[in-house]
Order: C-alpha cells, then structure tokens, then sequence
C-alpha cells in the first residue's frame, strides 16, 4: 500500500504474509501471525509490532520510517529487523525476543518498564551511525543457556534518562560488546560480561559498573568523564587487560 492505514485486527494468519509501503500505516498489533511476515516501510511510514508473531522480517528503510513494538506478554521469533540511516524503532518495554536479529543504523528508542528477555542467541548490532537509546531503569536479560543473547555496539549506546539501573544482563549475562560509544548521561549501567575496545563516557553524578561475568579490556578502550566506573557485584565479576588500558575513577 502506497497511502492509508492497513489495519490486521486480531487474525489468525497461518500462511505467509507480505506487506510494503511508502507512507501509509501498518498496524500488526492485534495479529497472530504463524507463517512469514515480510514488511517493508520506507519515507514516512509507521509501523506497529505489539502481539505473538511467526518469523517476520521487517525493514525500515530511506526514513523517517518509524516501527513502534509494544512488547509486553508478546514473544517475537526468528525476526530480522533492519533500521537504515533516518528510520526510527520505538521500543516499550517489556517480552521476549526469541532468536531475533536486529541491524540498526538508525535510532532505537527504549522506554516502558519490564526487562526484555534476549532468548535463543537474540542478538542486538548496534552498527556505525546507529544510536540505541535507553530512557528507562531496565534490563535486557539473556535466556535460554548457552545462547544467552548479545548487544554488539558499534555505534552509540546512550542512556538520557532514568535515575536508577538500566542493566545488560539480569535473570542470565548478556554480552556488552563495545566498539564504539557508551555514552552514560543519566542514572547507571550494570554490565554483566563482554569484549571492548570502545569508548564509554560516564558524565558526572552516573556510574557504570562492571558487576558480574567476564569482561575483557582491549587495547584502544578508554574511560571520560566525572562519573565513576566499578567492578563489584554479587556475580563476582572478573576483569582482563588486553593492551594499555586508563581506568579512570575506579572505585
């Protein structure tokens, strides 16, 4: 569809399903899809995710085309979903994403309360130019031993809001892999394991804490800002230099 709304309600779709649009609506939040979902958006175009979904690939593409997933009770399967430069994806707390994949080179907005459970090797790729931004006190947890789920950021992942803990990793460790920027502006940030040569920002008044798992430092990671950076937690945490590593205000 090219203009309007397309609305499933609440249907029982058993085949497969193909949906693109250029700068219409496309609600889903009511379906209950059990075949393959392609849905393509592009320009100006809104996307809404809310319910339990067969596998389901979604591409937001030439933005500002924008998805909003209202996660709670739902589980997402074996969904590919792409955010190229300009999209936006709106994130709300809180489900299961079993064996997902999402590509982001946009912006993914985390807000909503109620972890959101990484199961079956989920993984999140946060890529160059991609923002991942939390506004919450929440976790992203792993699930389903051994393929416990990973947040691979090469972009920006920033927290602006919330005054209390945004953790990666709560129920089961999740890997924070970070080559890019953890930019902590707001509250905390627990880390429960992963690799980095990145950059992480704690702003004055934040912390981040390395509090369980096995972290691994590499050469070109680095600590800025007034805030301050720990390693303590109930998880025993343990930390590997690999290189010429500054950790700046530990506690």
């Amino acid at each position: 569809t090219t203009a309007g709304t397309v609305s499933l309600g609440n249907p029982q779709v058993g085949g497969n399903v193909s949906l693109t649009t250029s700068t219409s609506s496309i609600d889903l939040s009511g379906a209950h899809v059990t075949g393959n979902t392609t849905v393509t958006a592009t320009g100006s175009s809104n996307v809404t995710l809310s319910t339990a979904l067969g596998s389901r690939s979604v591409t937001l593409s030439n933005g500002p085309a924008t998805m909003q997933a209202v996660l709670p009770g739902a589980t997402f399967t074996a969904t590919s979903i792409a955010l190229d430069p300009g999209s936006r994806y709106n994130l709300v707390a809180g489900g299961v994403m079993m064996s997902n994949t999402v590509n982001n080179s946009g912006l993914i907005l985390w807000t909503g309360s109620g972890l959101i459970s990484l199961a079956g090797g989920a993984t999140f790729n946060n890529l160059p130019g991609g923002t991942f931004e939390a506004q919450n006190n929440d976790a992203l947890a792993g699930n389903q031993a051994p393929a416990f789920g990973a947040f691979n950021n090469n972009g920006t992942f920033r927290k602006t809001a919330g005054t209390g803990v945004t953790s990666l990793g709560a129920t089961a460790n999740i890997s924070f892999n970070n080559s890019g920027v953890l930019d902590l502006q707001s509250g905390s940030v627990n880390l429960l394991s992963g690799a980095s040569s990145g950059q992480f920002n704690i702003a004055s008044g934040t912390a981040l804490t390395f509090a369980g798992g096995t972290h691994v430092l590499n050469s070109g990671a680095s600590f800025t800002g007034g805030g301050s950076f720990k390693i303590k937690g109930f998880n025993a945490p343990t930390v590997f230099l690999n290189g010429n590593v500054t950790l700046s205000n530990l506690e």
